[in-house]
């Protein structure tokens, strides 16, 4: 069977395909400038935004697939953990008397999935007293300000949300 041939007008489905990707990350990076720009800046923004949009089309990079119902407790539960974690870093810069017992250990995953992993390590720096510096395996090394604290639960807890808000897939 002989391939219809293409008209001068008639644009390749991988083309529009990639176009349309192309719109929604600028809206994706836009919005995210937006909001950690605080609706300045757009002279770099102008730049930025289409280029990282680029970018990450040229990478075969998608938006990652989430499990939209579990996506109100993350918020709650996330937002609830970074405000206490800011309370946390303000009354230990204004109060010195605030026991400090800082190490560094190490927290074993209980999710398989290294998407989950990852989301895990960007997170818990805004969490309570916790810092991730790198994952290796199944091991994430921690710093933790208060070892005295039961920060392996929060974490845990981290990541049961977000293995309930991506999907199953091994990516």
């Amino acid at each position: 069977m002989a391939k219809p041939e293409k008209t001068p007008h008639q644009v390749p489905v991988n083309t529009l395909a990639r176009l349309r990707s192309l719109a929604h990350w600028l809206i994706f990076y836009a919005v995210l400038w937006l909001l950690l720009a605080e609706g300045s800046g757009w002279y770099l923004g102008a730049f930025l935004v289409p280029a990282a949009a680029a970018l990450t089309v040229r990478l075969g990079l998608r938006i990652p697939r989430l499990q939209w119902r579990h996506l109100p407790a993350f918020l709650w539960f996330f937002g609830r953990e970074v405000a206490v974690g800011g309370w946390d870093v303000a009354r230990r810069a204004f109060s010195p008397r605030v026991s400090v017992s800082p190490r560094w250990t190490y927290y074993t995953f209980a999710a398989h999935r290294p998407r989950v992993r990852l989301a895990v390590s960007a997170c818990i720096g805004l969490m309570p007293g916790t810092l991730s510096s790198g994952v290796l395996g199944d091991r994430m090394t921690v710093h933790v300000l208060d070892d005295q604290r039961d920060w392996q639960t929060a974490i845990h807890r981290l990541e049961t949300h977000l293995d309930q808000l991506f999907p199953g897939a091994q990516t």
